[in-house]
């Protein structure tokens, strides 16, 4: 077994203010389990454990942070839901709905 990469020194500093500022219950999780690993060198399977998270997600975002740094832990700004896919614009699609309207009063 490959031994673990640690993080730089100063994580533990910005980890500990992301956790106050963040909003979200999914980024809170996911700062945790680096935090557990920087200051207490906690294995993942505990980290996965005691967080709430699969061992694989642990592993990925560990990954992810020392690949690409503290900003691997924010969620993208994409919000669920709302238009991701669509063959139309919302402006065709208008049209194409109106010629199913009905016409006068009944």
């Amino acid at each position: 077994m490959r031994s673990k990469k640690p993080f730089p020194p100063e994580t533990i500093e910005c980890l500990e203010a992301l956790l106050t500022e963040t909003g979200s219950i999914y980024e809170f999780k996911k700062i945790q389990t680096v935090y557990f690993r920087a200051k207490y060198d906690y294995s993942a399977s505990k980290i996965a454990q005691m967080v709430g998270l699969k061992l694989q997600t642990v592993k990925n975002i560990h990954g992810a942070i020392l690949k690409y740094g503290p900003t691997s832990l924010k969620s993208s700004n994409r919000s669920p839901g709302g238009r991701n896919i669509s063959y139309l614009t919302e402006e065709q699609e208008n049209v194409f709905l109106a010629e199913f309207e009905p016409q006068g009063s009944p």
